[in-house]
């Protein structure tokens, strides 16, 4: 198996667009947060569509019907990277070093422990009701560690890069449709197993819906708690920010999912 880091390296520093434009931003761009802007839309009313005309209509406000009920605050952030010296610069520097910033060893050794937990739990109520194959890969579960779980969410960046008509694709032997890299460093059973059994949390600690101090983030939680924070930690983003939303299609039953009408995604 190749070195983890030299996997997630090699990942990151690919792309999937050979096209694009973008050279990415100066030094000191990134280090003080002082990137390019466009050129905002026209204010033109002539240039909006009805639709862009009617929105404008309907948040339309004068502050000067009501001065009283608007107070303007100082913006007192200090944007750009909170901490420029602890950032990695230089020209040997490769975008996994700032993938660290956020995911750290511990996470991945947290994962690990909770995919090994699941897994040992897993398989011991299938032995115990007679469920387990006497040829089941399951027999062959060997539990991994952080390096494990690094070349595993390395495969899935580089499936974002590289499609495939189906997972089994990937570890093909065909002349035409292979792709050496996968299978020179993870065999697909490993691979599957390790995706069937993936967990970020442990089950015993689960509360179910209705009673008090139940979760509906649960699974997720050891994740988020590690990397939300370190987020903040970072950069502190400028005074004027856009932000828009991303919808996933998805089947699961979560009392938190939101629809769009006016934007659906497949689940084809």
């Amino acid at each position: 198996m190749a070195a983890a880091d030299d996997v997630l390296a090699n990942i990151f520093a690919d792309s999937d667009d050979d096209a694009i434009d973008f050279e990415g931003w100066t030094l000191e761009e990134i280090r003080y947060g002082d990137f390019p802007t466009e050129p905002c839309q026209s204010d033109d009313e002539n240039d909006l569509t009805e639709r862009e005309k009617s929105l404008r209509r309907d948040v339309h406000v004068n502050i000067e019907d009501d001065p009283a009920g608007f107070t303007e605050l100082p913006f007192e952030g200090n944007p750009g990277l909170t901490s420029p010296e602890n950032i990695p610069f230089g020209p040997d520097v490769r975008p996994l070093d700032f993938f660290k910033l956020f995911f750290s060893d511990a996470d991945y050794e947290n994962i690990a422990e909770e995919t090994n937990r699941y897994a040992a739990s897993r398989i011991s109520v299938l032995e115990d009701r007679g469920l387990l194959a006497t040829y089941s890969r399951f027999r062959k579960w060997e539990n991994g560690n952080k390096a494990d779980i690094k070349v595993f969410l390395a495969l899935c960046t580089a499936m974002g890069l590289v499609e495939k008509r189906d997972l089994e694709t990937y570890w093909s032997t065909d002349q035409v449709l292979q792709t050496p890299g996968f299978r020179e460093i993870m065999s697909r059973d490993r691979f599957e197993m390790i995706l069937e059994m993936l967990h970020l949390n442990n089950n015993n600690n689960y509360i179910p819906p209705g009673r008090p101090h139940h979760d509906p983030l649960f699974k997720l939680c050891p994740i988020l708690d590690s990397v939300l924070p370190r987020f903040r930690s970072v950069y502190t983003p400028h005074q004027h920010i856009t932000i828009d939303e991303a919808m996933i299609a998805g089947k699961g039953n979560y009392v938190f999912v939101c629809t769009s009408q006016s934007n659906l995604t497949s689940l084809a």
